[in-house]
């Protein structure tokens, strides 16, 4: 898939339940249509994660795709915050952390996850189309 002059797609876990919470708060906090989320359950996140290379039954990384990138974890998630207007310069910050500093605690909250905050049964804040 080419991806330079469209939005941002970020590709997520529909089912989870802090993943939804970030979605729900890009589309508030976002500009208007800055975004295409894609929840990797769906059959258009299949066709990005294979086309990508990632597995096709979990996924432990938002994915943030822009200009011919791939992005994921912590870069991923700091990238789509910078399009934000006030986390634009927070997040420019945290950019400074070291990548493997910063990876390592996205790691470690994306294992806990679903521990921590639960999952959705069938109400992803975008609808899945399979």
């Amino acid at each position: 898939m080419h991806t330079s002059n469209y939005q941002p797609i970020l590709i997520f876990d529909g089912a989870c339940n802090l993943c939804n919470t970030v979605v729900e708060w890009a589309l508030q906090s976002a500009p208007q249509n800055t975004f295409t989320f894609i929840p990797f359950q769906s059959m258009a996140g299949q066709e990005l994660l294979t086309s990508l290379g990632f597995p096709l039954d979990r996924l432990d990384t938002l994915i943030f795709i822009h200009d011919g990138k791939v992005l994921t974890h912590s870069s991923a998630f700091l990238t789509m915050v910078s399009f934000f207007p006030y986390w634009k310069y927070p997040a420019a910050f945290c950019k400074h952390i070291p990548t493997a500093f910063r990876d390592t605690l996205y790691k470690y909250a994306s294992q806990n996850r679903v521990r921590w905050f639960g999952q959705r049964h069938g109400n992803c804040v975008i609808p899945i189309e399979k």
